[in-house]
């Protein structure tokens, strides 16, 4: 009370600036503007592009200088794709609907090119083209190389594509006459041709550019496999070098060259035996028997897929050698263990209807087809989840029985648990009992060794010696999980090589929210006195909980200079773009914050405690006109976990899901999204002891209105609105959209929109029942709101649709005619056009005013609008307001 009576006349003066502010409304909506979620900088880092966005539509593309005063701006121009020349002279960009347009940067010149398909910059330095695709009058296509610097040009009449563009200077073209394919070198302008006259497909580029793998197909007979190089000047046929096999596989497909160039990836298929329907028709039924291999896809017959006709096999085939390896038949699969490098494979058995057992056979290089037997390694551990080092001795891996990181040494078929030797968690263990586990990618290895590693445990980050000599470094001196912090490499290229240039990470405060960025040399602990936090948000990192937002712009460094650009906010201030080279001061480029004229919200870190003690956070809202001597309504939000997103920007829109927090704060609510901690087996109980406890703190405020507190919830969340009211009636109102309220009948139905079984929906994921019906009966009658809809008191406002391809229509009906039997409040909306989320337009519209009005009866004395009033058949309501 002291901290207010010391602000008061500050905050009063305040608060009679902002009352002259607008609230949100559909017309601030409509004319919203904001900066483009793409971005780019030039490679000297002196110039920069981005767009201008209205109501989330393109508007214009703004060019700038990151130092001084020159910018120009294109409306109607996209800034998504827009691309800075390699001698920063010129960016290339899109204006129209096929208008292309190259700015000089630093002048006012600025030349068009009309009728313009496709584009690409093509080439490094002086030997940089601009290769476009046009079409005169006639619809005749043809390419054009333009030197950007000298403005010269050469024609190539007669190509309607070209494609293969890996930063060299070339590309292949594809004629329109005769199926004619050809290489050109963009420096001299020389055409090859490639093939003429024939059915090419599957067209697979190498690295370099300079090389085509492809296939021709002939009636009658399996597809040749070709190999171009653009030195020679020549194809070869490579497919007469693939044997026949015993079971009838052929060559169907390319995958992709290796990573140094020297293997084809290959596809091959056999047919497969197929049922046959006999003489006469089938009954259009679907059998489904309770010991079938896989789960079953609820849908008519006629929509599920056909049985394949063929079965895929992987190969490869060595350039050099004119090898050709087959990596799997009959029951044998491959899997790539490294998500980062798929030059690497592991031969596995499969057995039992297809199922992978987990026995792993070998490993393969791709790049050499060198194998290497695993009859040490031991098995059943996560095959989709490792690292291999760069010359491929070591497999690096968490294993789940022993909770460390291991590696298996292939010279010498030896497991060693690398991290044993320091006591520490590895993986973010789930708040419920699903034997599921969250454990980040490895981050890279470290230049120059084959056994030094980058991995996370999600706080702190480490250097891992794969071969077991060194112990585990900190390299972030824990305090990561010291402080609650987050700590992650940024733009690093996850899995890769890590040079000798620093590494940019960036920590994120659990406790404050609060996110900034630090510089790591390689090899080095962190210098921590360089840390510096601050309450901005700039991009969603892993391990952050900030719900279903999409936000953020990770930081972009220029190529050739210090000189990175980034997206910063906060709740009260927009997304802009800033230049910094130490991210410790940064520069201001854009300058877009239209909530400067509206009564925007602010956001505040608030904590309570469960009846047993835990701690819960959410986050208030509160308008810039706030007066801490008026009573407000609040409305509760939920779904999980969300207060992570503190400092996230949030732009006035109309509802599809949730409340939109301008909205409501604008027109003089608090809001509160609270987090939920949940206990396995107690969905409902969990959201009911978070949610009450969270009204206590709001009660004890005493600028809150405790009579007049409301909750929101949509999906899940509407599933835990229905799970709270059925438990208290202390909310004065409640909207339940989408959401579940029979968890009985929900576990036994199938998802519409994908045609499965809810079973691990409820069992494993959001609900965390870690159990079935069977095993946990009471647990489900007890979390099973629609039991108890006698028990509500709080008038109820449903929205559920017939089209949700989420949760079934029935479970909103179910609770409105529960509610209607139980003689309760309340009404259900459903919207013809829309799903699980209202469609933007009409329908969100009317969304937004009828919860707003709905809110405004109950929690701020409006009047009762015509709709919630009227007795009439539901078909004449929608006339209503």
């Amino acid at each position: 009370m002291i901290r207010y009576g010391c602000i008061l006349l500050a905050l009063l003066n305040l608060g009679y600036s902002n009352a002259q502010k607008k609230i949100v409304d559909f017309d601030a909506i409509d004319n919203w503007t904001s900066v483009s979620r793409t971005a780019a900088i030039s490679g000297n880092g002196k110039y920069m592009v981005y767009g201008i966005n209205k109501n989330g539509k393109a508007r214009a593309l703004r060019i700038k200088a990151v130092e001084g005063a020159w910018n120009r701006e294109f409306v109607n121009c996209p800034a998504a794709g827009a691309t800075f020349t390699g001698d920063s002279r010129f960016v290339v960009f899109k204006c129209g609907k096929d208008s292309l347009a190259l700015q000089q940067l630093g002048l006012d010149k600025v030349y068009y090119l009309s009728a313009v398909q496709k584009w690409e910059l093509v080439g490094i330095g002086d030997r940089e083209r601009l290769v476009y695709i046009t079409y005169d009058s006639a619809r005749n296509p043809s390419l054009v190389l333009l030197h950007p610097q000298t403005g010269k040009s050469h024609r190539i009449e007669g190509v309607r594509d070209f494609f293969g563009n890996k930063g060299e200077n070339s590309v292949f073209l594809d004629f329109i006459k005769d199926d004619k394919l050809g290489w050109l070198n963009t420096e001299s302008n020389q055409v090859q041709v490639i093939n003429s006259g024939k059915k090419i497909s599957n067209r697979v580029v190498n690295s370099k550019g300079n090389k085509l793998a492809y296939l021709i197909k002939a009636e009658g007979s399996s597809p040749q496999l070709w190999l171009y190089d653009a030195k020679t000047n020549a194809s070869a046929l490579l497919s007469s070098d693939i044997p026949v096999f015993k079971d009838s596989a052929v060559l169907v497909n390319i995958d992709r060259f290796s990573g140094n160039d020297s293997v084809l990836y290959l596809g091959l298929q056999k047919p497969m035996a197929r049922f046959s329907s006999g003489d006469k028709q089938a009954a259009g039924v679907c059998i489904w028997g309770t010991e079938d291999v896989s789960d079953p896809v609820f849908r008519f017959c006629r929509d599920l897929p056909e049985m394949p006709e063929r079965k895929e096999y992987a190969a490869m085939f060595l350039l050099q050698q004119k090898k050709f390896i087959r990596l799997s038949e009959g029951d044998t699969v491959v899997i790539r263990p490294d998500r980062n490098n798929y030059d690497w494979f592991i031969r596995c058995v499969s057995i039992e209807g297809g199922q992978i057992t987990g026995r792993w056979n070998e490993l393969v290089s791709g790049n050499t087809g060198d194998r290497w037997k695993l009859d040490n390694l031991r098995q059943n551990i996560r095959g989709d989840f490792m690292s291999i080092s760069p010359s491929g001795r070591y497999l690096v891996y968490y294993d789940r029985i022993f909770k460390q990181h291991c590696s298996y040494d292939l010279y010498d078929q030896v497991t060693r648990q690398i991290t044993a030797s320091v006591n520490n968690q590895w993986a973010l263990l789930p708040d419920h009992d699903s034997g599921g586990i969250y454990v980040p990618d490895y981050s890279g290895w470290l230049e120059g060794s084959e056994e030094l590693v980058y991995i996370s445990d999600v706080s702190d980050i480490w250097l891992l010696d794969a071969s077991g000599r060194q112990k585990p470094l900190n390299v972030t001196s824990g305090i990561g999980r010291r402080n609650q912090y987050i700590f992650n490499m940024v733009n690093n290229g996850s899995g890769k090589r890590i040079g000798k240039s620093a590494i940019l990470l960036s920590a994120f405060s659990k406790k404050s929210k609060s996110m900034g960025f630090a510089f790591l040399a390689p090899g080095k602990l962190l210098d921590t006195t360089r840390l510096l936090l601050q309450p901005y948000f700039y991009f969603v990192a892993p391990g952050m909980d900030i719900g279903g937002l999409y936000v953020g712009f990770d930081p972009v460094k220029a190529t050739g200079a210090s000189v990175y650009l980034v997206q910063r906010m906060t709740a009260s201030q927009s997304p802009n773009y800033f230049t910094t080279t130490d991210f410790v001061n940064f520069k201001l480029q854009s300058d877009l914050f239209p909530e400067a004229q509206y009564d925007w919200p602010a956001s505040e870190l608030v904590s309570w405690h469960t009846p047993d003690h835990q701690e819960v956070q959410g986050i208030l809202f509160k308008p810039a006109s706030f007066n801490p001597t008026k009573k407000y309504p609040v409305i509760i939000n939920y779904y999980e976990k969300q207060s992570d997103g503190l400092n996230v920007f949030r732009e006035p829109e109309t509802m599809t899901h949730d409340v939109n927090i301008p909205w409501f704060v604008s027109r003089g609510y608090l809001v509160l999204k609270a987090d939920i901690k949940y206990k396995t087996g107690r969905p409902g109980e969990s959201a009911y002891e978070c949610i009450n406890a969270a009204a206590d703190l709001l009660s004890t405020l005493p600028y809150v209105d405790k009579e007049k507190i409301g909750l929101e919830g949509h999906s899940f969340g509407g599933y835990e609105t229905n799970a709270v009211i059925t438990r208290t009636g202390r909310f004065a109102a409640a909207l339940s959209a989408a959401g579940i309220s029979d968890l009985v009948g929900f576990y036994g139905d199938y998802l519409p929109g994908f045609y499965v079984s809810l079973h691990n929906l409820v069992e494993y994921f959001c609900f965390r029942m870690s159990g079935s019906l069977w095993q946990k009966r009471n647990d489900y009658l007890e979390n099973s709101p629609i039991l108890v809809a006698d028990k509500v008191t709080t008038p109820l406002l449903i929205m559920h649709n017939i089209k949700d391809l989420n949760v079934p229509f029935t479970q909103g009906t179910a609770l409105f005619m529960a509610m209607r039997r139980c003689k309760k409040k309340a009404w259900l909306l459903q919207y013809d056009k829309s799903n699980h989320l209202v469609s933007k337009g009409v329908e969100s519209r009317d969304y937004t005013t009828r919860v707003s009005q709905f809110f405004d009866y109950y929690l701020r004395g409006g009047a009762l609008p015509q709709w919630m009033e009227s007795r009439e058949d539901a078909q004449f309501k929608r006339f209503l307001k």
